[in-house]
């Protein structure tokens, strides 16, 4: 089995409740009972007879919210096909037949959110088909999910009496079930054969627990068909769905983590509420901890050694970085400046992941958290900094995620870290010597990525512009929009200021994925240059600000949004760079800043350098769709007394549009295609082009790149709790 990047989960979602809280496992107002459960990348589970099961299902112990769906993820058809269920009828993920208890997820999996209670029902369920003993935890399958990736359930299920041994890869299954007292078995990629499909039937039916932990069939990394050999060589009353259940209502981040308390009162004994592995992150403190495992550069699991209670075992994404993944399905080469080749990318990722291992196998580790970034990102993992010994004196002084950078390892995943602009600067100096990842990078080779015409522009989830009294309308709706003709874009050239009603550089609109039906019809990132271009005459990069909330923001978007707008200005030979800091060493880098919606205030040095850099010569263009603060966007333009405004209402095309009315296209607009003369770092063409991805984010984000794969393998990003970052050679701080 593949990995599959697991959540853990910070925040559940509130809806109808059956029992227990109305909330996470801290708001429970009934202190019997575990509050929640979040179930990281789920099926769903069957009657016996393959079809959906009843409402009223005697073996259903925990249903989903009435707000979750199940879909066929990997779009398998025939025998490995999903089999839908109906609106009205709720979806089973755990099931219990006399001692076999059966979950739809891997739900104590390391690196799982414990604060949930998950690790509680788990023990209860041992409890309920065991009571003690000994539990074989089976790895002769081929699970991906093994002993290892459950040390931490395991070391609390043997502070509460068990013995779990596990198997080997090697291990004789069958004969270990003649000592045992219980079994796991988990996700098994290969099939069990007839004779262990009995011994496993004649161990259940002679008293012994078993405990069968499925897992969605997102990548197709599930192995359905091999388990419901084994419950139906058991007679069970259940069998396992081929498909994946996504809540995009009760969830612990994202839809594919549904989060749930619809549990059945016939199985009261599993939620009892226990003393379990939750474990509530202070992060102002610095913890230490060893480096159980790890996953590739940017990715460590950890255990953090506690008093009087086990330890605590979570996955860490290390902060501000972003190294190449190992395996294709995650990997976006537009996020390297310069590098086009998926299989060099692939080749980096597993150099960094060697080593990341030479560096922090077994070592003994400081972790500490960025004030600007949440404790956990959106796929569960711990968001941190990392510092350990790296020439052997003993003082854990170096800080990882930036050595990482300054060595080529890694690119700046861009956020609102706080060391993100100091890590910028380590990146450029990397890439001007060819380091690592960057010994293939050459942006002058990238070619035009996009005709160079504005002919037919997206204005995605539009707003109407209001141009005052010195604004110039550049854009308008078509005249069968629902404010027709109504002005999309202006400029205030006095003020050296642009404001475009939609979010023209967000790469959702790019993407294998996107909502639109044809990318490359619409000019929106050529409409954008042109706009910069009737602006200005500098030379230099192309600046975003990042540092005003528009990491995760709904209504924004951070350079980490717009990779492909990033590649399309290198076929311009123009660099893209994020700061989050805006004074004028910074903004004499460039020749425009994108400012999109911003979430969080300016201080006044900040407009005064922006006022500064517009009058003399900068240009400065604001982005704002519908879902922005209007007034925060407006108050803005004022300080820099432009006087173009966001107006009010939306605006939507029933006719012309890339495939939904609130994604309006026109061809009205007074912009030309962009003449850049190539420009970085202040416009003297030379130097580095700057910019560049669990944790996960691991705060988090709208999801992007792991968006798309549901926690697809080795997939990371929009991990970042709400910020991330870029630092320079010689210097841990």
């Amino acid at each position: 089995m593949q990995r599959r990047n697991f959540l853990g989960a910070v925040g559940a979602g509130a809806g109808a409740l059956a029992v227990g809280s109305t909330g996470a496992r801290a708001e429970s107002t009934n202190s019997d009972r575990i509050g929640r459960l979040v179930f990281d990348s789920t099926a769903s589970l069957l009657g016996a007879d393959g079809t959906p099961a009843a409402a009223d299902a005697e073996f259903v112990a925990v249903r989903a919210e009435s707000t979750a769906v199940n879909v066929n993820e990997d779009g398998n058809g025939g025998a490995e096909a999903a089999v839908d269920y109906p609106d009205d009828r709720p979806i089973p993920l755990v099931g219990v037949d006399g001692g076999v208890v059966g979950f739809g997820a891997p739900t104590v999996q390391n690196g799982t959110d414990f604060t949930f209670g998950n690790e509680e029902v788990v023990l209860n369920a041992l409890d309920r088909v065991a009571g003690s003993g000994t539990v074989v935890f089976d790895e002769t399958h081929g699970q991906f999910y093994d002993a290892e990736k459950h040390t931490a359930f395991i070391q609390y299920a043997e502070s509460n009496g068990y013995a779990v041994e596990a198997t080997g890869a090697d291990g004789d299954f069958a004969g270990a079930l003649s000592t045992a007292d219980a079994a796991i078995v988990t996700s098994p990629s290969e099939g069990f054969s007839a004779p262990e499909r009995d011994a496993l039937a004649t161990f259940v039916a002679n008293g012994g627990g078993l405990l069968v932990f499925h897992q969605s069939d997102f990548g197709d990394f599930d192995a359905t068909g091999n388990l419901n050999e084994v419950a139906a060589a058991l007679d069970l009353g259940f069998r396992f769905n081929d498909d994946q259940v996504i809540d995009e209502t009760n969830n612990a981040g994202v839809g594919f983590v549904p989060t749930t308390d619809r549990f059945d009162a016939d199985y009261a004994g599993l939620f009892a509420n226990r003393p379990g592995l939750g474990f509530e992150v202070d992060p102002s403190r610095t913890y230490t901890a060893e480096v159980v495992r790890v996953t590739d550069g940017d990715t460590v699991d950890v255990r953090i050694p506690r008093d009087g209670v086990p330890d605590y075992f979570d996955t860490v994404r290390l902060l501000g970085i972003d190294t190449p993944e190992t395996v294709a399905g995650p990997e976006l080469p537009a996020e390297w400046e310069g590098i086009d080749s998926l299989e060099y990318l692939l080749s980096t990722g597993a150099a960094a992941e060697a080593w990341a291992v030479d560096q922090l196998a077994g070592a003994t580790v400081e972790l500490s958290f960025d004030p600007e970034e949440g404790v956990r990102g959106n796929f569960g993992r711990l968001l941190c900094y990392l510092r350990y010994d790296a020439d052997g004196d003993g003082a854990r002084d170096t800080l990882y995620n930036r050595r990482a950078i300054a060595e080529g390892y890694a690119r700046v995943y861009d956020s609102g870290l706080t060391r993100h602009d100091a890590f910028v600067e380590i990146e450029r100096v990397a890439r001007k010597r060819g380091l690592g990842v960057w010994a293939e990078s050459d942006v002058d080779a990238a070619p035009p990525t996009q005709p160079s015409r504005v002919r037919d522009v997206l204005f995605p989830k539009a707003v109407p512009v209001d141009p005052g009294e010195g604004g110039e309308v550049i854009a308008r709706a078509a005249s069968s929009a629902s404010r027709p003709n109504a002005p999309l874009a202006a400029v205030d050239e006095d003020a050296g200021v642009a404001l475009v009603g939609a979010q023209t550089v967000d790469e959702d609109y790019d993407e294998a994925d996107t909502p639109i039906d044809d990318p490359s019809a619409y000019d929106y990132f050529q409409f954008t240059a042109g706009v910069i271009g009737a602006l200005t005459e500098r030379a230099g990069e192309v600046l975003i600000d990042g540092g005003h909330g528009q990491f995760a923001a709904e209504e924004s978007v951070c350079a980490e949004d717009a990779a492909f707008f990033q590649r399309y200005l290198e076929g311009l030979d123009v660099g893209f760079t994020q700061y989050n800091t805006l004074s004028m060493g910074e903004l004499a880098r460039g020749r425009a800043v994108i400012v999109s919606a911003p979430t969080e205030a300016y201080d006044g040095d900040e407009l005064a350098a922006l006022r500064r850099y517009a009058r003399g010569g900068g240009a400065v263009v604001v982005l704002a769709d519908r879902t922005a603060d209007r007034a925060r966007v407006n108050d803005l333009l004022a300080s820099l007394d432009a006087e173009i405004r966001v107006g009010s209402g939306v605006v939507d095309d029933p006719r012309s549009n890339a495939g939904r009315p609130d994604l309006p296209v026109t061809s009205d607009t007074g912009i030309d295609p962009p003449e850049f003369e190539g420009g970085e770092d202040g416009g003297e063409g030379e130097g580095e082009s700057g910019r560049e991805n669990e944790g996960e984010s691991e705060g988090e984000r709208k999801g992007r790149r792991a968006r798309g794969g549901h926690g697809a393998p080795g997939g990371d990003e929009r991990e970042h709790g709400n910020a991330t970052g870029r630092g320079a050679a010689g210097s841990d701080d």
